[in-house]
Formats: structure tokens, C-alpha cells, sequence
């Protein structure tokens, strides 16, 4: 029986105040330690916690054991803890582990589901094609290991998240930079997959089934996007495909993987490594035992129509969940950059996509580095209207698309701005994005 639930940062992201609501809708005892100011949280945060601690030193895990034995004093045993926040994984585990607090990972356990060598042997175990890999000691066995697979190479922390740290290596010469250069931290160093980045998401059971999924299309090479200041753009697949969703389920047996969000990325392989992967072939990167980064779980939400906040508290509280995914959409997010000199406004985006749009806003800064500043969220059901979206967003002041479509086709609204803002282009090189209708 949950009575007790500790939420560690349950204010931030700021989305987040929809797992204490789910638990508490599901009868639970909410408490959460966050560093926001409880007058700056989300009020339907305030409304679903029976206590908040503002603590300014999250970091400090002797800090967090003195909150936690205040708590457990005032309201009892605390029966789960979670963060889904991967900054917060090991401390969380720490604290489970001091405690005894059992619905959850212990520090032991980590390094299988963190370590990407680790995790090597439970993808192949779950029937996947992994690349070849050398954990970076020595330079002597890292030249060894470029002059057996060739350039390029792509290297990456053993244990770390997103691009930061990441690096590719071209040649000898690069080579030699990236091992003098690289931080004094595990390294794993593998043959460079091309390929578009496809992920498999969802929510596992105690007995490592997978409740939902849900399948993510992400740009290639997206480590790069910060180094090149790119706008992000991914999307929600309408269709877990059948191949993925059989691999997936594979892959959190293999883990073991019980009563946890989970964000397994994979490349679709453009090219091949003789006796590891073929092109066509789904090759596992990484599994992140947490939601994925950011605000992507309301993404979810939207593509599937269904509230992952609560399946998750569900499962925890009860084992399964009566919500079933409801109608399913392409659900893509967009996102700008400051300093660029965008085509169309904020203004133009949310008046041409009003029936579209679901969610817009900030990023906090500490997503901005890669996903960008400005976001925006939409869905739709034709995966043609997502690519649309994307250009419309995307495009940039003097830039010009090809198309054999007539000028003519844009009316109204769209085609004031457009003889405005672009009277110097062709009518025959209007985007097709410029085409779109409003409410359409």
C-alpha cells in the first residue's frame, strides 16, 4: 500500500507538478523537496502537496537526510521516492537505499542502467544489433581500435546524458586532440552510426511490461545541435512500429526494468559495421530509466491523448491503470533561437496554427543550450502537416524554398504577410509552408 510519496523536484521542470497531482488524485500522502521558492510554484503544485521544502542545497545528501527525517517524523515511512530527473538518479538511490525505502533502485544497481558498456549486454541479450565499442584506457588500444573500424568514430561519456561531452572524430589527428582534451571521466569510443535518432518511451510494470509507448522521430546528428546553434525539432510518431515496439518490450525484459518511465534511443542505421549491424538495422544507443528530457512528456500526452502523469501514479499505487491511449496524432515540437531573424512572429505562429497548437512558451535556460529558447507543440494528423509545421517555424528572414505551387494558393492573412515581409521573391518560390491556411 503507497501512502507516503516523496517527490525530489517535483517543481522543476515546472510540468512536473503533474506527478504530485496524479498522486494525490490517487489518495496519496505528497511531499516534495524542490529549490524553487514556495511562492514561485506552480499552484496546482501547492494544491496537491500535503508539505513542500525549499532546500538550497539539493546536492547535498547529508541536507536531503535531514529533510527526509523531518518528514518521516512528522507523516510516517515515506513507501516511494522518485525524482524522474536524471541529475537526481544516483542521489535518489541514495536516499532509498538509507532508508529502506524498497519501491525502487539502490546506488548498486545503477551502474547497469547508466553505464552505456553496461548496457551493451542487456540490448544484445534482448536480440539487438549494437556497434562495437572500446572503453577508452590507453591511446595505443583507442589507435588500435580506429585503424581496425576507420574514421569516423564517435565518443562519448560511460556515463552521462544528452550531447555534452560527446565527440566526433574525423582522423588521426582528432584522434589525438579528443584523448588529450577529454575530461577525466569513463569514455566509451564506438564507429559512427548515421541515421535518423528514433526513441521507444513509455512506462514499465513491476513485472517489466510495458504499460504504454510511445515512439519519437528525432533530426540526425542532434549531439551537433548545440555546437551549431540549430532549432530543435522532433516529433511523436502515430504508430509505434512493429518491429520497434517487439525490440523495445525485448529490451526492458532484458533490463529488468520495473515501475519506471523509460527513454531508449536508437539510430535506424544508414550505413553498416561487417558483422555487428546492417543498414536498415535498429541500433541501440542508450536506456534512460526516466521520462525523456525536457517537456516531452506532454508531448506525449498529446500524441497519444492520455495522461502519462497519472498512468505512472497508477501503476505505482496500483499496479495497472484503467487509462487507455485514445486517439492517436503526430505530435511535433519546434523550437527557436534567440538572435535569429525569423519569417513569420510569434503572432503569425499561433494565429495560423490556432487549432493545432497545444502548448508554447520558454525554455528554462538550462534547456536552452540544446533544445533552444522559444518552443512550440502541435499535433496533427497527417505526418505531411508535421514537415509544414517544421518549415513554418523554422524559416528565416530572406530565406527561399522552391515550389511548382502558385503564390495564388495563399489567401487571406497568410498572403498580406507574405507580399509584406517577402515582397522580393518569385511568387513561383513560395514554401509550402507559406501555403498553409489559417485554422486549416
Amino acid at each position: 500500500m503507497i501512502k507516503n510519496v516523496l517527490l525530489i523536484s517535483a517543481d522543476f521542470p515546472i510540468s512536473y507538478y503533474q506527478f504530485a497531482k496524479a498522486f494525490k488524485n490517487n489518495g496519496c500522502n505528497v511531499l516534495v523537496i524542490g529549490s524553487t521558492p514556495y511562492d514561485n510554484l506552480h499552484q496546482e503544485l501547492k494544491d496537491s502537496v500535503a508539505e513542500y521544502y525549499q532546500s538550497y542545497d539539493m546536492e547535498n545528501i547529508k541536507v536531503m537526510f535531514d529533510i527526509i527525517e523531518y518528514f518521516i517524523n512528522k507523516y510516517g515511512p515515506i513507501d516511494f521516492l522518485e525524482s524522474n530527473n536524471e541529475y537526481w538518479l544516483r542521489n535518489d538511490a541514495i536516499i532509498r537505499e538509507r532508508f529502506g525505502i524498497l519501491t525502487g533502485i539502490y546506488p548498486d544497481q545503477l551502474d547497469e542502467y547508466q553505464r552505456k558498456s553496461s548496457m551493451k549486454k542487456a540490448f544484445i541479450a534482448a536480440g539487438a544489433h549494437v556497434a562495437p565499442f572500446l572503453i577508452v584506457r590507453d591511446y595505443d588500444s583507442l589507435k588500435e581500435f580506429a585503424d581496425k573500424f576507420g574514421y569516423p568514430l564517435f565518443a562519448k561519456p560511460d556515463i552521462g546524458v544528452g550531447a555534452f561531452g560527446n565527440y566526433r572524430i574525423n582522423n588521426e589527428d582528432e584522434l589525438k586532440t579528443f584523448y588529450n582534451d577529454k575530461p577525466h571521466v569513463d569514455y566509451i569510443c564506438e564507429p559512427f552510426v548515421t541515421g535518423v535518432t528514433i526513441t521507444f518511451d513509455g512506462i514499465a510494470n513491476s513485472n517489466s511490461e510495458v504499460v504504454v509507448c510511445a515512439n519519437e522521430i528525432f533530426p540526425r546528428e542532434i549531439y551537433s545541435l548545440h555546437l551549431t546553434k540549430q532549432d530543435m525539432f522532433y516529433y511523436v510518431n502515430k504508430i509505434v512500429p512493429d518491429k520497434l515496439l517487439n525490440l523495445g518490450k525485448n529490451i526492458i525484459k532484458s533490463f529488468g526494468l520495473k515501475n519506471r518511465f523509460f527513454h531508449t534511443e536508437f539510430f535506424l542505421a544508414e550505413n553498416s559495421v561487417p558483422g555487428y549491424f546492417e543498414k536498415g538495422d535498429i541500433v541501440p544507443l542508450e536506456i534512460n530509466i526516466r521520462t525523456p528530457g525536457g517537456y516531452t512528456p506532454d508531448l506525449l500526452n498529446y500524441g497519444l491523448s492520455i495522461n502519462l502523469y497519472q498512468v505512472f501514479a497508477d501503476v505505482i499505487c496500483f499496479g495497472k491503470t484503467k487509462l487507455k491511449v485514445g486517439e492517436r496524432y503526430y505530435a511535433c515540437c519546434a523550437s527557436r533561437r534567440n538572435g535569429k531573424e525569423y519569417f513569420f512572429s510569434d503572432d503569425d505562429i499561433l494565429r495560423t496554427y490556432k487549432n493545432e497548437i497545444c502548448q508554447y512558451g520558454q525554455y528554462p535556460d538550462v534547456f536552452s543550450d540544446l533544445m533552444g529558447n522559444r518552443y512550440y507543440m502541435a499535433k496533427f494528423v497527417r505526418e505531411e502537416d508535421v514537415k509544414i509545421f517544421k518549415e513554418y517555424v523554422s524559416r528565416l528572414t530572406g530565406q527561399k524554398y522552391y515550389s511548382h505551387e502558385s503564390f495564388s494558393h495563399v489567401v487571406g492573412e497568410d498572403k498580406r504577410i507574405l507580399e509584406e515581409q517577402n515582397s522580393k521573391l518569385d511568387y513561383d518560390e513560395m514554401a509550402i509552408c507559406d501555403k498553409h491556411i489559417d485554422g486549416a
